[in-house]
């Protein structure tokens, strides 16, 4: 098990002896088997629930981020409110393209079991549902995980851009998150201003794993960090110019 105090070390023997798999299982029905992940916080309850969702995703749920590839939703799951990212089907030929590797959603989960574990805030994972053809081609798959407190980081800036010190403290919380992506050679993929959900109080959750690596090799970690830091800088090139000498003392 990965703890705050972990090495980049530990991080690669974590995921070399694929220890983001609890025990899992598989529920096979004809040519389609259901493999399923959960963490021990899941009750039974919402077990039985959330396979319900896998089927109907958006049954009782509030949709408020749809994409082509995936969309994700809020759902009262056993008196719990959860967020549930369901990824679309794809086409043959990229389906056939992940039969060789993870899932975008199995690389979400265990991108999103490593960052809880090691401290890095972003929503605590849940479960985890992959439904597959002939064990191979994926037709559904859904991530279950915690609400991510707050409001995306371009929304809050518009709302509360003119607090300085509360954006110091965004800053800061921010570039905690990118000094532990250094700590374990993480890259994200996708640093977007609009995939850091930020607490009223200025508290950072990092969102959207689905391109996470972890535990890269030096040199390529190095050029791919640089990657995200140029992608976020977008918040006070976008932002009023107010913001940029507060995020700049940081990045």
């Amino acid at each position: 098990m990965l703890t705050p105090s972990s090495s980049v070390e530990d991080l690669y023997r974590w995921l070399k002896n694929k220890s983001y798999l609890y025990d899992g299982t598989i529920l096979a029905e004809g040519p389609y088997q259901l493999s399923i992940q959960i963490t021990e916080s899941l009750t039974p309850k919402q077990l039985k629930e959330l396979l319900l969702a896998v089927e109907n995703p958006t049954t009782g749920s509030i949709v408020y981020k749809y994409g082509y590839r995936s969309f994700v939703a809020s759902s009262t799951i056993a008196d719990t409110q959860l967020a549930l990212k369901y990824y679309h089907r794809l086409n043959l030929r990229r389906q056939l393209g992940y039969t060789l590797r993870n899932s975008r959603c199995m690389i979400a989960w265990i991108a999103s079991r490593a960052l809880y574990e090691l401290g890095i805030p972003t929503p605590k994972p849940i479960a985890v549902f992959e439904k597959k053809r002939f064990g191979l081609i994926t037709d559904k798959a859904l991530l279950v995980t915690e609400i991510a407190e707050g409001i995306p980081l371009p929304q809050f800036l518009n709302n509360h851009g003119n607090d300085l010190k509360l954006m110091d403290t965004v800053a800061q919380n921010c570039r905690k998150i990118f000094h532990k992506f250094k700590e374990y050679r993480i890259y994200h993929g996708d640093t977007a201003p609009k995939n850091f959900i930020i607490s009223p109080t200025g508290e950072v959750s990092i969102i959207d794993l689905d391109a996470v690596c972890v535990a890269m090799p030096e040199p390529l970690f190095t050029k791919k960090h640089k990657k995200d830091i140029h992608q976020f800088s977008t918040v006070w090139i976008n932002f009023s110019s107010h913001l940029e000498p507060i995020f700049t003392k940081y990045f």
